[in-house]
């Protein structure tokens, strides 16, 4: 397909996305996170290590690998002791003072790990030279160490920026780097079609008498996203927040409110999109190309995925964590590159008449 039809496509998958997460929110994220991350997560990490993850060193990917552990090393410990140590009446697990202690430090390193991350994306497409590398490095970790116990911005952007962040804000980034590359009427139209189905969610009053959240539903949502809501409520309606006393008090916040259904339809169609616009990249993936192996392991791992989601979501959620992270802090070199042909392309807008511009040619959406 041409660049054209290319965002034609992706138009009609922003309005399908945006007309289910009205009608179905609930249901709509709990099933693209299953059966589309999945297979999203495989299909281009495997297409960023071509391309050496669009770094300038060679080996500088193992770097990121090395902090995406770091972030997720909190949350499998966690789900070890869980599943090894005996809990009590309440569910809570038994554990000693040191062992808490332990956990409770890994969790407050979370964020600083996460920033980490992020600047370190900045400095592998920025710098060429491995001892520059390094002395930049240094002082980031300087830095992050400064930071580490700032819960006013860190934390929530640790929740962020491997969620709404990359799906829906680094998604925008990429549909706004194709409108400036093809100048076209409809490249424009899709960045436009993009913001109005995201702020739909919040012009459009919800209706929610007519639509409930079934205990299954709810067992699954409050094995993954639970926590990223109650984390924007924290953030954007703390009034409201503090209201809530017990937790059938924030559940139901969640799960009954026009606040909450209006954070889950965005949700919804912030991550839907974001698998059906990398999917609809046939020209990038180009599947046609791909060695029958490969392509039958893709297979294999994405069936084995969906089928531990059906087992039982939690089980499915905490194996396919691992690889929801990686693909996450391995695509941030992309993101920085994104935003730097933008740099770019707005130069060329403001630049006088008669100047030549170059634009980037390494990163082809």
């Amino acid at each position: 397909m041409n660049a054209p039809q290319v965002n034609y496509l992706n138009i009609a998958l922003m309005l399908g996305s945006c007309g289910l997460a009205f009608l179905v929110p609930f249901e709509l994220i709990l099933f693209s996170y299953a059966f589309l991350g999945p297979l999203h997560y495989l299909t281009e990490i495997s297409w960023l290590h071509k391309r050496n993850y669009f770094t300038t060193g060679k080996n500088d990917f193992i770097l990121l690998i090395f902090l995406g552990a770091l972030i997720i090393l909190s949350f499998y410990f966690k789900f070890l002791l869980s599943w090894f140590l005996t809990a009590n009446d309440k569910g809570q697990i038994i554990v000693s003072a040191g062992l808490k202690n332990l956990v409770d430090t890994l969790d407050k390193l979370v964020p600083a790990f996460t920033f980490l991350a992020f600047g370190t994306g900045l400095i592998l497409i920025l710098v060429k030279r491995k001892i520059s590398k390094w002395v930049l490095f240094g002082i980031l970790i300087a830095l992050t160490w400064l930071l580490k116990e700032d819960k006013t911005w860190l934390v929530p952007f640790a929740v962020f920026l491997p969620t709404l962040i990359h799906v829906f804000l680094f998604t925008g980034i990429f549909i706004l780097v194709g409108a400036l590359k093809s100048r076209s009427f409809s490249g424009l139209l899709s960045l436009l079609v993009f913001i109005g189905c995201a702020a739909s969610f919040f012009w459009l009053e919800p209706e929610v008498t007519g639509y409930s959240v079934n205990e299954r539903l709810r067992y699954n949502f409050n094995m993954s996203f639970i926590s990223l809501n109650f984390t924007v409520f924290e953030v954007f309606l703390p009034a409201q927040v503090a209201e809530l006393q017990t937790a059938n008090q924030i559940l139901s916040f969640i799960y009954e409110s026009k606040a909450g259904l209006v954070l889950t339809r965005f949700m919804a169609f912030a991550y839907t999109y974001h698998y059906l616009n990398w999917f609809s990249k046939t020209s990038v993936i180009q599947w046609h190309l791909l060695p029958k192996k490969q392509l039958i392991g893709v297979g294999i791992l994405w069936l084995a995925s969906i089928s531990l989601f059906f087992y039982d979501y939690k089980v499915g959620y905490v194996a396919i964590y691992l690889l929801s992270t990686l693909h996450v802090v391995l695509e941030l070199p992309l993101n920085f590159q994104a935003m730097k042909q933008i740099a770019e392309h707005t130069k060329f807008f403001l630049k006088p008449k008669g100047r030549d511009f170059a634009p980037l040619k390494r990163l082809k959406l």
